[in-house]
Parts: structure tokens; C-alpha cells; sequence
């Protein structure tokens, strides 16, 4: 749990010792995991690598971490939460706006709950992200998890909802239905089917996958939020990458954005100098 009245760099110094820690304790990248991750996500890096560099970026734009409150818009996979959730160990608390996929199934309702927590003079942080598993032979969308000794698929909603539309007759459109108990899914199903043409003719589908997830739980999450608010708010957003569980995950960054007095900023390339110099 975050305490209120520790400075950042005393607070991130803990939690990154903790993390720093959990990572010496994993085993190296398989040459196939690794490969296959430059290949599908050039970029990505240790999702612990941004530890530092998360809150020297909010710091520099104004928000404090004991006036900063965390919201995520990420998958409701377990599998979220553990190697890859530096932020969730930062802080402790987090409003969970997503939903299975990361979609922000909370909506505007949601938001404006989470919002009205605010600290005074204080501000927001968003996490926006799909996921995807590449175990250690180079499968995406398969991993091996905690306690397991075969693989599954990650994420889960995202390797259904495609084996569903590829299933359909060309033309087809989802809408969702009125079935309260899977309603998640469905809108997955929709969101998929939409984007299917593009899906099949990619290299790598479950790669597809995970990038049409995100750009929807992105695209979903600037119609929620709003550019006016009274504080400021930051927004980081892309996919996180599990893989096995002895092994380190990964986190492809797609977006950073600082909405601060009626202005919206994309502060991506300066976050990503940060993660560069903090390696």
C-alpha cells in the first residue's frame, strides 16, 4: 500500500528494490520467446523497466504519488496482476475499470465514481492495455501459467472471440445481445468479428488480436474520459506480453498522453527516452 505522506522517489525506491528483486529470481528469455516478441511487438521491454520511469514522467508533469490515484483499464486475467503489475504494487490501490480484454466495461459511470476520488490538488493515472501470451518455444497467444504443466491461452477472451469469427459466414455483423450473463464476451465477439478481414490476412493472428483489442479499450477510454477535467490526468496505454512463469514479462508501450488544462499532450517519445535512461 502506497503511504500518502513518502515522497516518490522513496516510495518507487522501495517498490523497485521489491521488483527489482522478483526479477533476479526469473529465469532468462528463451531464445524463442525473445525472438518472437522483437518480431510481434518491436519495442516492448521488461515491464519492470518502467518503474522508474512511470513516476519520474508523472513527477515532471505535475503529479505527485501521494495525490496520484490509479485506474486500469486491463484484462481481468489474474495473469495481469503478477510479473507485470509494478503499478498495482506502487500503489496498492487501483479502480478497476476494465473489463475481460481490457475493455472499459465501467463506462462513463465508472470513471466518474473513480474520478470523484481524486485527492485534492491531485490528479489521475490511467493504465489502458490487451495482453497477449508468447511462451518460451515463440507461440504467441499461449502460456504456461503458475501451477500448470500445459499451456492455455492468454488472453483468453481475445484467442475464443477470434476462434468464433473465424467461424462466421463473410459479412456477418455481432451485435451484442441481451444475455446479462456474457455480455463481456459478446461485445469481444463484435469487436473481433468487425476487424476479422485484416486479422486473417496478418503474419500472426494472435499478435492482430491483441493490437485491434487495444486500439478499441484506447479508443473507448478517450470517449470516457474527459479533456476538461479540473486535474490532471495521465494516460499510458499498450499491450502487456506474459509469458511463462519463471520468465520476466514484457510491456509494449503505444501511448502516453497528459491531459492537463484543457490541453491534451502525447508525451510518448519523452516516456520512452525516460525507460532508456533508467535501464
Amino acid at each position: 500500500m502506497l503511504e500518502r505522506t513518502a515522497s516518490i522517489r522513496d516510495t518507487w525506491a522501495r517498490v523497485g528494490n521489491t521488483v527489482n528483486q522478483e526479477v533476479e529470481d526469473l529465469d532468462p528469455v528463451p531464445q524463442p520467446c525473445l525472438e518472437a516478441i522483437r518480431r510481434e511487438f518491436a519495442g516492448a521491454v521488461p515491464a519492470c523497466k518502467t518503474k522508474e520511469a512511470v513516476p519520474e514522467m508523472l513527477q515532471k508533469h505535475g503529479l505527485m504519488a501521494e495525490k496520484t490515484i490509479l485506474c486500469s483499464s486491463i484484462c481481468s486475467d489474474e495473469i495481469n496482476r503478477e510479473k507485470s503489475s509494478w503499478c498495482h504494487l506502487t500503489w496498492g490501490e487501483n479502480f478497476a475499470l476494465g473489463g475481460i480484454a481490457g475493455l472499459p466495461f465501467a463506462g462513463k459511470t465508472g470513471f466518474k465514481a473513480f474520478a470523484s476520488h481524486v485527492p485534492d490538488k491531485g490528479g489521475l493515472f490511467l493504465f489502458v492495455a490487451s495482453h497477449v501470451g508468447v511462451n518460451q518455444e515463440g507461440v504467441i497467444g499461449k502460456v504456461r501459467r503458475h501451477g500448470q504443466s500445459h499451456d492455455s491461452s492468454s488472453c483468453g477472451a481475445g484467442v475464443a472471440g477470434l476462434a468464433w469469427a473465424l467461424e462466421q459466414p463473410e459479412g456477418s455483423v455481432l451485435k451484442p445481445n441481451d444475455d446479462q450473463l456474457d455480455y463481456q464476451m459478446e461485445t469481444v465477439k463484435a469487436v473481433l468479428l468487425e476487424h476479422i478481414e485484416e486479422i486473417k490476412e496478418s503474419i500472426s493472428p494472435q499478435a492482430s488480436v491483441a493490437r485491434v483489442l487495444y486500439e478499441e479499450c484506447i479508443s473507448r477510454v478517450k470517449r470516457i474520459v474527459p479533456t476538461d477535467a479540473q486535474y490532471p490526468i495521465a494516460i499510458m496505454g499498450g499491450y502487456q506480453i506474459n509469458t511463462d512463469d519463471h520468465l520476466p514479462d514484457y510491456l509494449l508501450v503505444k501511448d502516453f498522453y497528459l491531459l492537463k488544462d484543457g490541453q491534451t499532450k502525447d508525451v510518448k517519445e519523452e516516456f520512452l527516452s525516460l525507460v532508456q535512461e533508467t535501464q
